[in-house]
């Protein structure tokens, strides 16, 4: 039972059928309406609906407020979630939804109550009359799937104010959201003719035009150039142009139209874990003559990712209407690839076209100087060799426990003169679970705990590496030389603690190699 209280139940009967009537909330100007199966124990309040499903697994509620109010309403919700008990300290995943042409923010928790595993899905979206809707969907995959026809038919009965909303298995515990037929809000009714030239213009659905990696930076609209491949160099520039359509516009002044977005970024595993987050990168309100009709308007957007190691990942650009409010994700999946050891791989890699072969054979280049390493105190200490630009130490715990788990430190310290590229990074690896992408990893080190989403910056490189990183050399050396301890769990599991080896004998060791960063 997921302890939803309920006072005296709202009586529904209809003869013949398994549905309820429609529920009308508020009955007079109503910001939502939507239809719950008269098996379900449902309440209906002044400004919100709870329901259950009938073998008391699933919560269902949407309540509203006005859109001034829109963060108390979530805040009291998660309040009230905390206190029965659901684990809410994890980031959610975002996603972007439909609800019969009113986009709808949703944010899915996969996490933990007092019963297990559990979803919680909290779900904003704009009502009319400046109002704003939450739903709350809460139950573990299992539960949900149980109820997978009534929670289907429960979201598709939707309606804000009118039209449909609804999304194929995503509320039985799916992780895609199919977006169903849009149609756009109409306007108001009821305003005399001179207030609503004061409103802003209808809203039309807000999406993207195109939205694509570019090779170079548009000098005007449509001015595009698209990359040939989304396979990136390390430390190259992701640029992106994004010709946004939909956003909401005001009239101002006799001639002009004005119109404003807020641009956000975030970048994933394509696991959808954040690795980066900056909100407001762009703020920017704009005008154009009304003469001009609908805003031509296009986004050059540059994202440098210098330090990001080699592999999979999505950039997803998260735009904010600033008149009505509507967000929308612009998702884009890339690759940094490996470091190229010539130009030719390194062009392959990132989607250029080969350079036609000489015909004279070059000369074979000479082989690459080896690093110096040596083992100092249990650390295997590596120094760059002459023309490398990085060194680093590692330790391994050795022998492995008992239950064959071992833990191993590496500190790397990386010089890159020719982009201006210094820093030192901390991986923590793990070895000896089974455990999957999914699955939150948490690491406490004797000096304080670390999660994956803490303002350190820890980057997932898989499920048993973490990495943290530093432009300040001082900020890792201070970490690992005052730990002596290493913890790791997941899922609430019994943590598994190491002992760290100091390594202040490897650490002068590789003095010759941190001097670069200084």
């Amino acid at each position: 039972m997921r302890g939803v209280a309920l006072g005296s139940l709202l009586a529904l009967t209809g003869a013949g059928t398994a549905w309820a009537k429609e529920i009308v909330l508020p009955e007079k100007n109503p910001a939502v309406t939507l239809t719950i199966p008269d098996d379900w124990k449902t309440e209906v309040r002044d400004t919100e609906v709870v329901s259950t499903s009938p073998d008391g697994d699933v919560s269902f509620e949407v309540g509203f407020e006005t859109r001034a109010d829109r963060d108390s309403l979530v805040k009291d919700k998660v309040s009230f979630l905390r206190k029965q008990k659901v684990n809410l300290s994890i980031k959610p995943v975002e996603q972007a939804m439909d609800f019969g042409g009113t986009p709808a923010r949703v944010q899915r928790y996969r996490t933990t109550d007092k019963y297990g595993k559990t979803i919680v899905d909290l779900v904003t979206l704009d009502a009319s009359r400046d109002r704003a809707l939450l739903m709350t969907i809460w139950g573990s995959e299992d539960q949900r799937q149980a109820n997978e026809a009534a929670l289907d038919t429960i979201m598709k009965s939707v309606r804000v104010p009118a039209g449909t909303g609804g999304s194929s298995n995503f509320w039985s515990g799916g992780k895609t959201a199919a977006k169903p037929e849009t149609k756009s809000e109409p306007p108001a009714a009821g305003l005399s003719p001179s207030v609503a030239a004061a409103q802003p213009a209808p809203l039309r659905p807000y999406a993207t035009r195109r939205a694509l990696y570019v090779a170079r930076k548009a000098a005007d609209f449509g001015d595009v150039e698209a990359r040939p491949s989304n396979v990136f160099k390390p430390g190259e520039p992701l640029l992106t142009y994004i010709e946004p359509v939909g956003e909401a516009t005001q009239p101002i002044g006799s001639d002009q139209i004005g119109f404003g977005v807020i641009v956000d970024f975030e970048v994933r595993t394509p696991e959808g874990k954040a690795l980066a987050t900056q909100k407001n990168m762009i703020d920017r309100d704009l005008t154009v003559k009304r003469a001009e009709g609908e805003p031509n308007f296009f986004l050059n957007l540059s994202l440098d990712l210098d330090g990001f190691p080699p592999g999979d990942y999505v950039l997803v650009y998260t735009l904010r209407d600033k008149l009505s409010g509507r967000t929308l994700d612009v998702p884009q999946p890339f690759t940094i690839a490996q470091a190229a050891t010539d130009k030719a791989a390194t062009d392959k890699a990132a989607g250029a076209s080969p350079a036609a072969p000489n015909p004279a054979p070059a000369a074979p280049a000479p082989p690459p100087a080896s690093a110096q390493t040596t083992v100092v105190d249990g650390w295997t200490v590596q120094l760059a060799p002459p023309d490398g630009v990085s060194c680093a130490i590692h330790y391994e715990n050795k022998p492995p426990r008992a239950d064959g788990k071992r833990f191993a430190t590496i500190i790397a310290f990386v010089s890159i003169p020719d982009r201006n590229l210094k820093l030192t990074t901390l991986e923590l690896k793990f070895s000896g679970w089974n455990w999957t992408k999914e699955q939150e990893v948490k690491a406490t080190l004797g000096t304080g705990e670390f999660y994956l989403y803490s303002g350190l910056n820890w980057i997932v490189l898989d499920p048993r590496s973490l990495l943290l990183r530093s432009n300040d050399p001082d900020d890792i050396l201070k970490l690992v030389k005052t730990t002596s301890k290493l913890s790791v769990e997941r899922d609430g599991e019994d943590a598994v603690t190491f002992d760290i080896t100091a390594p202040d004998k490897a650490l002068e060791a590789l003095k010759p190699c941190r001097d670069q960063l200084k």
